[in-house]
């Protein structure tokens, strides 16, 4: 029987006998992590990350083959899957130049103009991207690689005003890092907020993220920094893909991320949630060789914003080392957040960096289930639907069988994947830590399927031994 390019034969006829009968034939894993950041990027562009029946339907798609096919057969996708996958995705950057903002008071929709040079750069990102996975010469790949550089850069140039913004978001980080470089507490200003009940908060951010856009409000803007963070991910990512599946799964890997249709957004909005992003594929990238480092840059990502925290729930539970790191991390997060709470006082601090969320309300345009409920019936969702889904999917997973690092971060960003969905409310930052979880699983799977995939990856040294975990 033939296999479909991209899929993997069940397993149930035994090895080396076949079946009379026509056998099932399932995605590989590879192939459903694909279609998951594909139908997540575009949900997200389709709205700019906020509610539509059309972006709710591809996230909740996402999150179904996510959850339903998590036990796929384990295997690689062909050049032509990943090729798909990337211009799919990249497709979805047409979304921001054709269709105008849902939001009154948010981000204008772009100019005739605007909008004609964003359709070209997102074609031009498709094609550069499908050159970089299916390119027979290096060189060929090389220019690929060069032009989907070029046409994202467009793309964030094109909703970049320097220095100026009406995100809220970048009201507050830009407003709290020049405070900090005057020798102001941060925690003592208030910046507009545009969910309501508040009108105005004080800056609700970590103090890692102070520290981290200061050099950004040096040169003007704090969106340099974000910046910043976004390129050492994507190196990040490709150092690890290179490390665990070798040059073609850097290729492939390089593509997919930069064809995201949620790197304009992000950027521009200065959501801080590219700062854990990085700081995950950092600590992963240096821990092997360079564990303190590897800690200290982990901590310091804690230390923006905690919505990484799902990707490392797995790890920490199964791995005694990882543990060790993690909890390390945490404990550097902490003591970033102590001179501040210092400064502010204990229970400001707290009150602005945590229970700020608990007080804020929800909102019928954000792109998760509660925001459908409202739209059906007017109603929110009950508090503790939250907490049974994500303790329940947390149950459930942390007992999972293969002990490997990339099914830690899939699950994990399954995990985060359905947390976001049903949350009292979620941006697209969340959205773009879930979709970073998936990537970061492409770029440790190694390029050869079933029992040489096991263990320890080709190649190179394991992140995690599973034999001795410890």
């Amino acid at each position: 029987m033939l296999t479909p390019v991209g899929f993997a034969r069940s397993s149930g006829d035994g090895a080396g006998r076949r079946s009379p009968a026509v056998a099932l034939v399932w995605p590989s894993r590879t192939t459903v992590v694909l279609g998951v950041i594909a139908a997540i990027a575009c949900g997200c562009a389709v709205s700019a990350g906020q509610y539509s029946p059309l972006a709710l339907a591809l996230v909740g798609g996402a999150a179904a083959a996510a959850l339903l096919l998590s036990g796929a057969p384990t295997g690689g996708a062909s050049p032509r899957t990943w090729a798909f996958a990337a211009v799919i995705a990249a497709v979805g950057n047409l979304s921001p130049g054709l269709l105008p903002y849902p939001t009154p008071g948010g981000p204008s929709a772009l100019t005739t103009s605007a909008g004609a040079v964003s359709v070209a750069l997102s074609l031009a990102l498709a094609a550069s991207v499908a050159a970089v996975i299916l390119g027979p010469a290096p060189g060929l790949r090389r220019g690929g690689l060069a032009v989907a550089v070029a046409a994202d850069m467009g793309l964030i140039a094109l909703g970049w005003h320097w220095g100026h913004s009406g995100v809220d978001m970048f009201s507050m980080t830009q407003g709290g890092a020049a405070a900090l470089l005057h020798g102001h507490d941060p925690y003592l200003a208030l910046f507009p907020e545009q969910t309501p009940p508040l009108a105005h908060v004080a800056y609700g951010y970590g103090p890692g993220l102070l520290l981290l856009t200061a050099p950004g409000r040096v040169l003007g803007d704090v969106r340099s920094a974000g910046l910043a963070a976004l390129v050492a991910l994507i190196a990040g990512v490709a150092v690890l893909a290179r490390r665990h599946g070798g040059p073609e799964a850097a290729w492939r890997c390089l593509a997919v991320l930069l064809a995201l249709p949620l790197l304009a957004h992000l950027v521009d909005s200065a959501f801080p949630e590219v700062y854990p992003a990085a700081a995950v594929a950092g600590w992963l990238v240096l821990r092997r060789r360079h564990p303190r480092w590897a800690v200290a840059v982990l901590g310091l990502g804690l230390a923006t914003v905690p919505t990484a925290a799902p990707l490392l729930v797995l790890p920490w539970i199964w791995w005694r080392r990882t543990r060790r790191e993690i909890s390390w991390a945490a404990g550097v997060a902490l003591g970033l957040c102590l001179p501040f709470a210092l400064w502010t006082g204990v229970s400001r601090f707290v009150s602005a960096t945590v229970l700020l969320y608990l007080r804020l309300s929800s909102v019928p345009w954000d792109l998760t289930l509660n925001g459908l409920v409202w739209h059906l019936s007017g109603h929110w969702l009950p508090g503790w639907v939250g907490v049974a889904v994500g303790g329940g999917a947390l149950l459930a997973m942390a007992g999972f069988g293969r002990r490997r690092w990339r099914s830690a971060l899939d699950l994990g960003a399954t995990l985060m994947l359905a947390a976001v969905l049903v949350a009292k409310f979620a941006g697209l930052g969340a959205y773009f830590l879930t979709v970073t979880g998936f990537v970061l699983v492409l770029a440790l799977t190694p390029p050869l399927a079933g029992p040489a995939g096991r263990g320890a990856e080709p190649g190179s040294a394991p992140l995690e031994r599973p034999a001795t975990p410890g």
